[in-house]
């Protein structure tokens, strides 16, 4: 029985090596597969304790890439949307809210400034007034931050 309990350890603990090879995973992302994997609870905190130990579960890491490559990438997102990514994947809201006060404003604001461009060339001819509007409602709904719309919206029109 002891042996059969140290196999199930072996093969559980082996497949979720496996999912964390893709990509680092949040403490949440991790008890979910488990879960999936139907594990005793023993197992699961033997498991969790294992990984913890080796360094594979560490959330605020784990926080603070996600903000590098927030930082890095030429996508526009918005901060906003990057805070309902980070709590989707399961991560504590103080954590959270620490690492989004460390990111500059300025850095939305490249992101809210590149993704005005983009949206002005689509709109075209229209009356300036029009222009305004429609970019300014763009860019709300992409979640940006309403001081930096009004911003970047004045700095172009």
């Amino acid at each position: 029985m002891v042996q059969s309990s140290l196999d199930t350890y072996q093969k559980i603990y082996t497949k979720i090596l496996n999912f964390l090879s893709y990509k680092p995973r949040s403490e949440k992302e991790i008890i979910n597969r488990l879960k999936k994997y139907s594990a005793s609870e023993e197992i699961e905190q033997k498991i969790l304790q294992s990984l913890e130990t080796d360094g594979y579960v560490n959330d605020k890491n784990i926080i603070q890439m996600f903000i590098q490559s927030y930082l890095s990438s030429p996508k526009t997102k918005s901060l906003i949307s990057l805070k309902q990514t980070l709590v989707k994947k399961g991560f504590n809201n103080e954590d959270i809210k620490a690492a989004l006060e460390e990111v500059p404003p300025q850095a939305e604001e490249k992101k809210v400034l590149k993704d005005a461009q983009k949206k002005l060339r689509s709109l075209g001819k229209e009356p300036i007034l029009q222009k305004k509007r429609k970019l300014q409602d763009y860019l709300y709904r992409k979640g940006y931050n309403p001081k930096a719309i009004k911003a970047v919206v004045d700095s172009l029109l």
